[in-house]
């Protein structure tokens, strides 16, 4: 759809975006202008002590996205990866936006959140919200994280601690919230019928749900505009559910695993029922969403869950063990 040179025309201006955004916060940076990356850092305050966050920040050609992370473990105890694996499925499952990504073959962890810019320009607003939102994550989850790593606490500590507060009333949004979001919902509806999809809609809840045919199983996706966030959020849910045999532990693991490396979105498990669900979500603070990046959400989110399901579904029946399935992903 676009000539290199014009990706890079426009991970050119994205990039500029978020230089522009960390200028205007009076933060110390580091730019590769060459590889379009920003690297930045922030004076916090974490349980009451003076600390510094760091924030890579950087617009990718190829993809079309514009990505904020910060590194919160460079590794930690091996006894305690898989627990730490089991504490980041949780928060992630409990985080509106961005995610927890953990290797859990080294134990280094960041957090990340991604948006894209295709026909649809990144502007100050969205850049200030996700730098907002990663240092607010980073801040309330770092201790507990680290201390879990370390070996120091267990699970029921960390849930006892684990704090999914994000700050936006330091946040501008301008414009009518109510009407922008009609604007989006609006497209969003247009891009499902374009598709030559059957669809249910509530206009109340600015939500559609709707089935496309997979490989092995269908692949049901609701889609919904946050007003108040200014976000669409698309959800995709397996039909299935994990066993209750793997559904604590194992199940969240391997969400865990599965969830490493992905750029802009996440699988989301609730051990209780034992359900999955993919998740990507776009911002439209004092933007409109175009159509071709609402059909970039649903396809991505198609062919991931379309790859995924069944890999999950052959873990769950016993056909392959975690060992097996982290090979395969």
């Amino acid at each position: 759809m676009y000539s290199e040179k014009e990706k890079y025309v426009m991970a050119n201006d994205a990039y500029k975006v978020l230089k522009e955004t960390i200028e205007g916060q009076d933060w110390s940076y580091k730019e590769d202008k060459e590889k379009l990356i920003l690297t930045c850092r922030v004076n916090v305050n974490i349980a009451g002590k003076d600390s510094t966050v760091i924030l890579w920040a950087g617009a990718m050609p190829d993809s079309m996205l514009v990505q904020v992370t910060s590194p919160l473990l460079p590794g930690g105890n091996d006894e305690a990866k898989y627990m730490v694996a089991v504490a980041v499925s949780h928060l992630n499952y409990n985080l509106p936006v961005g995610d927890f990504d953990y290797d859990i073959t080294t134990g280094a962890m960041v957090f990340r959140i991604a948006n894209s810019y295709i026909d649809s320009p990144i502007n100050n607003s969205i850049a200030f919200d996700m730098f907002k939102t990663t240092i607010d994550c980073v801040c309330s989850n770092y201790n507990p994280l680290l201390k879990l790593a370390q070996g120091k606490s267990d699970f029921g500590d960390f849930l006892s601690s684990m704090n999914l507060r994000v700050d936006t009333s330091a946040l501008e949004m301008e414009g009518d919230k109510r009407k922008r979001a009609d604007s989006v919902f609006h497209t969003l509806c247009e891009a499902v019928e374009h598709r030559g999809c059957a669809y249910r809609k509530s206009s109340d809840r600015k939500a559609v749900i709707f089935q496309m045919s997979g490989d092995h199983f269908p692949v049901d996706l609701a889609i919904r505009v946050d007003e108040e966030r200014q976000q669409l959020r698309l959800l995709s849910k397996f039909p299935y559910v994990i066993s209750e045999d793997k559904r604590v532990g194992e199940g969240q693991i391997a969400t865990c695993i599965a969830s490493h490396g992905l750029s802009d979105s996440n699988f989301d498990y609730e051990f209780f029922s034992g359900s999955i669900f993919f998740k990507v979500s776009e911002s439209f603070l004092n933007r409109d969403l175009s159509e071709g990046l609402i059909q970039y959400m649903i396809d991505l989110a198609y062919t991931l869950v379309n790859e995924y399901n069944y890999k999950f579904y052959q873990f769950d029946q016993g056909e392959i063990g975690l060992a097996d399935l982290m090979s395969t992903l």
